[in-house]
């Protein structure tokens, strides 16, 4: 009883594991098929801006918005280096 009971659990995890490589090669040819299209539409200096700004922003472990980087560097008080780097970003 005990031998059928894993037997079967092991089958599961095994239909579960199968469909989810299923799934992702779905979603990896799908992926390939619109890429040359995606590319072509993407503003990459745009997406690389964004990212400095996520990169340079995750390192005061808060989230900056436009409105806060632009309130730090109205304030030459407290304007460091570091956000004018960010605004700049």
């Amino acid at each position: 009883m005990l031998l059928d009971y894993g037997s079967g659990l092991l089958a599961f995890a095994l239909g579960v594991i199968v469909g989810a490589m299923i799934r992702d090669v779905g979603w990896f040819r799908v992926i390939e098929k619109n890429w040359l299209f995606t590319v072509s539409i993407t503003d990459w200096e745009e997406v690389e801006r964004i990212a400095k700004k996520a990169q340079l922003a995750s390192q005061f472990n808060r989230p900056m918005t436009r409105r806060s980087i632009e309130a730090l560097c109205r304030d030459p008080s407290r304007t460091s280096s570091r956000a004018r780097c960010i605004a700049q970003a």
